[in-house]
C-alpha cells in the first residue's frame, strides 16, 4: 500500500487549494485486471472483474491476486501468475503490479489495469513510475524485451493519448540470475499534461524468454489542481508521493 499522508512543510493553505480541487466523483471500470499471452498467434486471457462491494466510501479501491493462476492449453502450461494488484485511489492514481512465469516458449505478455474514469479535470499534471526486474528459471539466462516504445504505459482519455512509455530497452539476467531496471517520468515533479483528463489506465506489453519470471511495479497519478498552482507546490517534498 501507499502512503498518502501529506509531507512536513505544505502550508495550510496549499494543502486546502490542492484538497478543494479533489476529484468530485470517479467510476472503475467491470474489468480491473486483464492479462493475456500470446504464444504461436494464440491468444490465451485471464481477467478480474469489479466488486463494487470492494469500493470504499472515498471511492479507492484495491485487490490483490489471493492464490497462483495457471493458465493451460491442454496439458501445456501457457502462463503461471504467481501475483498481481491493482490499487485505485479516486483522486486520481492507477497502480498496477504483477509476478508472471512463461511456459515453454518465449511468451507476448499484454496487462492492463482498471479504467479510471473521473469529473474532467482540466489543467492537470501527472507522474508515471515503472521497475522491473526479469530473473533466469531455466538456467540458460532470461530475457525480458519491452514492445514498441516502452514495456510500461500510462494512458489517459479512453486510451487515445499515451502520457508516457517507461522501460524501452531489454533487460537480460545471466545464467541462475536477476536483473532489474526502474523509470521515472518526469525524473522530478509532475508533468503538465496540458488538456482535460476524463480518465487514466496502466498496461504494460512485453516478450518473455521462455520458462522466465518477470515482476514489474507502476503508478500512474495525476494531480487534479491547476498547473499554475501545483507546480509551485512540486518543489516541497515529496507532494502525494507514496511509498
Amino acid at each position: 500500500m501507499f502512503d498518502r499522508t501529506p509531507k512536513r512543510g505544505l502550508t495550510l493553505a496549499a494543502l486546502a487549494l490542492v484538497a478543494s480541487a479533489g476529484t468530485a466523483s470517479a467510476d472503475i471500470s467491470s474489468v480491473v485486471f486483464n492479462i493475456t499471452a500470446e504464444v504461436n498467434g494464440n491468444s490465451y486471457p485471464w481477467s478480474v472483474t469489479l466488486n463494487p462491494g470492494d469500493v470504499d466510501a472515498n471511492g479507492d479501491y484495491f485487490w490483490q491476486l489471493e492464490e497462483e493462476v495457471h493458465v493451460m492449453d491442454g496439458t501445456d502450461e501457457i502462463f503461471a501468475l504467481t501475483g498481481a494488484s491493482v490499487t485505485i485511489f479516486a483522486d486520481p492514481s492507477v497502480a498496477l503490479n504483477f509476478n508472471v512465469i512463461a511456459g515453454q516458449q518465449n511468451t507476448v505478455f499484454t496487462i492492463d489495469s482498471a479504467v479510471l474514469s473521473f469529473a474532467p479535470l482540466a489543467n492537470s499534471i501527472g507522474r508515471a513510475t515503472a521497475g522491473v526486474s526479469v530473473t533466469d528459471l531455466t538456467g540458460d539466462g532470461a530475457t525480458f524485451t519491452p514492445w514498441a516504445g516502452g514495456a510500461y504505459r500510462s494512458y489517459y482519455n479512453g486510451g487515445g493519448t499515451n502520457f508516457q512509455n517507461l522501460i524501452q530497452s531489454p533487460i537480460v539476467a545471466a545464467a541462475n540470475s536477476s536483473a532489474s531496471t526502474s523509470d521515472t517520468f518526469p525524473a522530478v515533479g509532475y508533468q503538465n499534461i496540458g488538456t482535460t483528463l476524463t480518465d487514466i489506465e496502466s498496461e504494460w506489453q512485453f516478450t518473455l524468454s521462455a520458462g522466465d519470471l518477470a515482476s514489474g511495479t507502476s503508478e500512474f497519478e495525476v494531480i487534479p489542481a491547476p498547473a499554475s498552482v501545483v507546480l509551485g507546490l512540486t518543489a516541497l517534498v515529496g507532494l502525494r508521493r507514496r511509498r
